[in-house]
């Protein structure tokens, strides 16, 4: 592998983390060729996402938005070493030459998590949560749109009952300070308790603390997930391929990014490996498709095609981005 490639996987696999089945069944075996983590991949992923540091605010505010993406504890990372599956490869054959999510009537309308640290549970519950139980139920979320202005919007109301609370899990999870969570946190307690619907928790960015009622533990139990945190590690050509597979079958993808990087996206909000360098892991993003046609694009000195389409959590516009439409692409 020829140092140019051997960069652009590196940089991949430091952005793909953890893929996620959020459907009430387990994926068909099948499909799935998977194994429990070595040595070498723990340590490998130590590395890549660190160990949380006691008193270490992770919500970095940038330009008004919150981020939160904390990595795990020492106890956290124990129980991942245990846990946490290694996927392999996902599917067989060519997947098609584009597939896109977002743009079925399952996906929500991108949302605004303000300047509160629940990125995590956005990419967890808001998007991928809700797209697979509107799959799993065929709920037509496609008259859905996000209402009420930049910072205090809402999906609407209609739909209330169908779109999942990103505030259900982040308060139970951030110990009743705005400092973020973790993947392991929120799929934990998504697999243990579940999450209840907008309808029963709105979501408020300014209220960190606020317990669910009644009905929103009622209602919890019946969307638990049955499947826990799965790896896949985009190190070759068959990484990236498995995961076109895993998104063209109607799964997301959680991803960490360096969301202080967003300012470096091209004019067609695109990263690539001459403007995304050395990453940080701060914050949580959603990938929900690709397009090998995407381009031309230049990068390193010739012209490439191909990227995936990553969804984030701070509204369409505002600054971050410059096509406004709540996502940016990640190179192929």
């Amino acid at each position: 592998m020829n140092t140019r490639v051997a960069k652009r996987f590196f940089l991949l696999a430091s952005l793909v983390v953890v893929i996620v089945f959020f459907s009430t069944t387990y994926p068909a075996p099948a499909k799935l060729v998977s194994r429990k983590l070595t040595d070498e991949e723990y340590q490998m992923l130590r590395r890549t996402e660190g160990v949380y540091q006691q008193g270490r605010n992770y919500n970095i505010i940038i330009d008004g938005h919150g981020t939160g993406l904390r990595p795990p504890t020492e106890e956290e990372w124990r129980e991942l070493r245990k846990t946490l599956t290694v996927v392999d490869r996902y599917g067989y054959g060519s997947p098609p030459p584009s597939f896109d999510n977002s743009s079925l009537k399952y996906f929500p309308p991108v949302g605004n998590q303000g300047g509160e640290g629940s990125c995590t549970s956005w990419a967890c519950v808001y998007y991928t949560k809700t797209f697979q139980k509107a799959l799993e139920h065929d709920w037509d979320l496609s008259g859905c749109v996000w209402e009420g202005g930049y910072w205090d919007g809402h999906p609407s109301s209609g739909y209330w009952s169908r779109i999942f609370s990103p505030d259900f899990i982040y308060h139970l999870v951030n110990g009743g300070e705005d400092e973020g969570s973790s993947f392991y946190d929120n799929m934990v307690l998504l697999r243990k308790i579940g999450c209840c619907t907008w309808a029963r928790m709105p979501y408020d960015w300014r209220d960190h603390t606020t317990w669910p009622d009644e009905d929103a533990w009622r209602e919890a139990p019946l969307y638990r997930s049955k499947t826990g945190l799965n790896f896949i590690r985009v190190k070759d050509s068959e990484g990236i391929v498995s995961l076109k597979r895993l998104l063209a079958d109607s799964n997301l993808a959680l991803i960490s990014v360096d969301a202080e990087k967003y300012d470096r996206l091209t004019e067609n909000d695109l990263w690539t490996v001459d403007n995304y360098q050395d990453p940080a892991t701060n914050h949580a993003n959603t990938v929900v498709g690709y397009d090998d046609n995407f381009g031309p694009y230049m990068e390193e000195g010739e012209i490439r095609y191909g990227a995936f389409k990553v969804v984030n959590s701070w509204s369409v516009g505002g600054g971050w981005e410059n096509v406004a439409d709540g996502f940016l692409l990640y190179f192929l």
